[in-house]
């Protein structure tokens, strides 16, 4: 990350900002990775009502406005258009980075420390209008800006609003109020749940397979579609079913206690049959 392009931010915003009036957004993703690495990315785009008021090209508005100033797409991998919610311009992509670099940010210093499993992350954002460079203009009219940040997992502790809905949970938003330094804090998991390998099942709850990968004659055939599908919540189940199984089976093979001769005190063994050729035994005195 150059220093040009770490001040391409501020160029563009001040740039566009001395051009039009009440219609520029500005949005900042920064995507963590597991290898302590980031990528970037920059959304300058003006409001397609302002655009349409001016009967030019939306491009040919923002080219005019950063004309002379640092270039965003100088250092960018790629250029994409875009129109998303009322507003055109473009998306700078750059490449990826060591979570080092960004913390040398001028405008957007990034602070990201990795605790164990974990990223944390602290960054001040400067949008006082010094700090812009706009002059003759108050930024919070014509300037909305966003810093978005995605973590390999989820999110577990921010200032910030993290996103919402199935299979989320690993992004957290920042809308700064323009005209102030704000801070801005968040830690989440450094580690990608998609690499992380299911947990290995505990001895006893599913037989190995024979040589030649076919089933055991423990598990029928039929099971191995179901097993393949429900994964580890079924074996768990088997495994109980099978538990509760082998503690009953004793208790029923070894069938109801006998019920001990009249007059006789329980014996400590079952009563065993009689001998044909021997005569009755009886106690003495009887």
């Amino acid at each position: 990350m150059t220093r040009t392009r770490r001040a391409a931010l501020a160029g563009a915003l001040a740039a566009l900002a001395l051009t039009l009036s009440g219609c520029i957004k500005a949005e900042l993703a920064v995507d963590l990775h597991p290898d302590d690495t980031a990528s970037t990315s920059l959304v300058v785009a003006v409001e397609d009502e302002f655009v349409a008021s001016t009967g030019r090209d939306p491009q040919d508005v923002l080219d005019d406005a950063l004309r002379g100033k640092d270039d965003p797409s100088r250092d960018a991998l790629r250029t994409e258009e875009y129109s998303e919610g009322g507003y055109t311009g473009n998306r700078y992509i750059y490449p990826d980075v060591p979570l080092s670099s960004l913390a040398e940010a001028e405008n957007v210093p990034v602070t990201v420390v990795r605790e164990g499993d974990e990223y944390v992350l602290d960054a001040t954002v400067d949008l006082t209008e010094d700090n812009l460079g706009i002059r003759g203009v108050r930024a919070a009219d014509v300037l909305t800006v966003t810093l978005r940040v995605t973590f390999p997992g989820q999110v577990t502790e921010t200032d910030g609003i993290v996103s919402a809905g199935p299979g989320s949970g690993s992004t957290v938003t920042w809308t700064p109020p323009v005209g102030e330094v704000t801070t801005v804090h968040a830690r989440g998991s450094a580690i990608d749940p998609a690499t992380v390998p299911p947990p290995s099942p505990t001895p006893g709850e599913a037989s190995e397979a024979p040589a030649g990968g076919g089933t055991t004659s423990d598990v029928p055939e039929w099971l191995v579609p179901v097993l393949g599908l429900g994964g580890l919540a079924i074996l768990l189940l088997i495994g109980l079913l099978v538990w509760q199984a082998l503690r009953v089976r004793p208790d029923a093979d070894r069938g109801a206690p006998p019920y001990p001769a009249a007059g006789y005190p329980a014996q400590p063994y079952p009563p065993q049959p009689p001998d044909p050729g021997r005569p009755p035994s009886y106690p003495p005195g009887y």
